[in-house]
C-alpha cells in the first residue's frame, strides 16, 4: 500500500469490527480488503496498530513495560522460537510495530560507542555523496565503523548531508513542523521526524527536539506552581524519563531537566 489511507476506509475498518463483535464473529479482514482494494493483511494491522481504541499512545514507557518486552524476548529466544509480537501488543496494549522498536533500543542500549572521528565523518559523506550521485542508497553496511546502522544513517542526516540548512530555524521551516504533525494526529499517524527532517533540511532528531522544547503548542510556558515543583520531583523520583514527565506536565522536557536541576540543586 503506497498510499495514505482515508477516514473513510478507517471507518469501514472499525464498523467491521464493530459488526463482528456484535454477532460473536471474528473480523471479516479478507472481505473487508476486497471491498476497499487493499491487501487483507493489511487490514487487521491497520485495526491492531491504529485503530483499536484499546491501544496506549503515550510517548514514553513504563518501566514494566519494558521488563515485560524483556522477558518475552529472552522466553522466546530460550525456547528457540519468534517473539510473538502481536500477542505481546494485545498484552501491552501498545501496537506492535511500536514494541518491536522499543526492544530494538532497549536492545542497543549497552552497546559503547564512541564519539565521531573525523575520519568516521569522511568515510560516512563519501559514501552518502556516491549514493546520491547514482541515485540509489547508501551502503552504509560496508563502511565497517563499528557503529549501528542506525546511528550511520542518522549522522548522515543530522549532520554530514549537503542539502542540510545550517543556522536558525526559519518562520517557514516551524510552520511547516507545526502543520505536518497536525496532519499525522489527525491520521492517528507517528509523525516521520526524520522524513520531515528531509524536506526543511533539517535532522530528524534536530526536528523531534525542537517540536518536543518549543513549538508543541501545548506546552505551558511561565513560572511554575508550587504543586508543579512537588509533582516534577516525585515523578522524577520514580523513575520517569524527561520526555514523560514534560509530556504530564505539558512542559518542554530541557524545561524540565532545568527545573529539577534548580529545584534539588544536582
Amino acid at each position: 500500500r503506497k498510499r495514505k489511507w482515508l477516514r473513510a476506509e478507517d471507518q469501514i475498518v472499525v464498523e467491521e469490527v464493530a459488526k463482528a463483535e456484535e454477532e460473536g464473529r471474528k473480523p471479516r479482514w479478507k472481505s473487508t480488503g476486497l471491498r476497499l482494494g487493499i491487501a487483507s493483511d493489511s487490514v487487521p494491522k491497520r485495526w491492531t496498530n491504529v485503530l483499536d481504541p484499546r491501544l496506549i499512545k503515550l510517548p514514553f514507557w513504563t518501566s514494566n513495560e519494558d521488563v515485560q518486552i524483556c522477558r518475552a524476548v529472552e522466553h522466546a529466544t530460550s525456547e528457540g522460537c519468534r517473539v510473538s509480537w502481536m500477542c505481546l501488543s494485545r498484552e501491552l496494549k501498545r501496537p506492535s510495530a511500536s514494541i518491536r522498536t522499543r526492544w530494538l533500543k532497549l536492545a542497543c542500549r549497552n552497546v559503547e560507542e564512541k564519539e565521531w572521528s573525523s575520519e568516521e565523518d569522511a568515510l560516512v559523506y563519501e559514501e552518502g555523496v556516491r549514493a546520491l550521485r547514482a541515485n540509489r542508497s547508501p551502503n552504509w553496511a560496508k563502511l565497517s565503523l563499528g557503529k549501528r546502522i542506525p546511528k550511520i544513517s542518522d549522522r548522515w542526516w543530522a549532520k554530514l548531508h549537503p542539502k542540510l540548512v545550517q543556522g536558525k530555524w526559519t518562520n517557514e521551516m516551524k510552520k511547516d513542523v507545526v502543520e505536518a504533525v497536525r496532519r499525522a494526529q489527525l491520521e492517528g499517524m507517528p509523525v516521520d521526524w526524520r522524513g520531515l527532517g528531509r524536506l526543511i533540511g533539517k535532522g530528524g532528531t534536530n526536528v523531534r527536539l525542537t517540536w518536543s522544547n518549543s513549538l508543541n503548542p501545548s506546552l505551558k510556558h511561565g513560572k511554575w506552581s508550587q504543586a508543579e515543583v512537588v509533582m516534577l520531583v516525585q515523578l522524577r523520583k520514580n523513575g520517569l524519563a524527561w520526555t514523560a514527565i514534560g509530556h504530564i506536565l505539558h512542559r518542554a522536557p530541557i524545561t524540565v531537566l532545568r527545573k529539577h536541576r534548580q529545584v534539588t540543586k544536582c
